[in-house]
């Protein structure tokens, strides 16, 4: 994680283009060292990114630079959790499931009945599951899901990770 390391805070921004994703990856990285605003729209587009590890990465530096300049995020929070890019929306899910605590659980609420398939099923494995788990309502609403979840692509992808006890 070396390679972008001494690369100045001016110059991050054409990193986010760059066609290696493990560059992409590290500016997000390096982005969320800076937790400077400016990259706000650049990260978000890398929600959509074809690699999950940058998707990851763009999320986690969202999640740092939320904590300095949180509205300049939440301003954010309709468009990444409207978009019509089902990663966007699953990600921007867990960034503010991460961000909102509790407060994000309307919008998972929303998720589970998403009409993509996969973000349903990742509304429930990564932010249902991971961030609410001890809920009371989490046991409502995970049953509510699997029994309202009939496309086999989805079942087959939460048959590979049944819920933590």
């Amino acid at each position: 994680g070396a390679l972008l390391k001494n690369v100045p805070i001016d110059a991050l921004g054409a990193r986010f283009s760059l066609e290696d994703a493990s560059l992409r990856a590290e500016a997000c990285l390096r982005a969320a060292a800076f937790k400077d605003p400016r990259w706000i729209p650049a990260l978000g587009a890398l929600l959509d990114d074809d690699v999950d590890i940058v998707r990851r990465n763009a999320d986690y530096a969202l999640f740092e630079i939320g904590k300095n300049a949180p509205a300049e995020i939440r301003a954010r929070r309709e468009e990444w959790l409207g978009s019509d890019k089902p990663l966007v929306r699953i990600r921007a899910l867990n960034l503010f499931a991460d961000l909102d605590g509790t407060n994000a659980v309307p919008s998972l609420v929303a998720a589970l009945r998403d009409p993509s398939p996969a973000v349903r099923a990742y509304a429930k494995v990564m932010v249902l599951d991971h961030y609410y788990a001890k809920l009371p309502e989490a046991v409502k609403l995970r049953a509510r899901y699997l029994s309202e979840e009939k496309d086999p692509d989805a079942r087959a992808f939460l048959a590979r990770f049944p819920p933590r006890q």
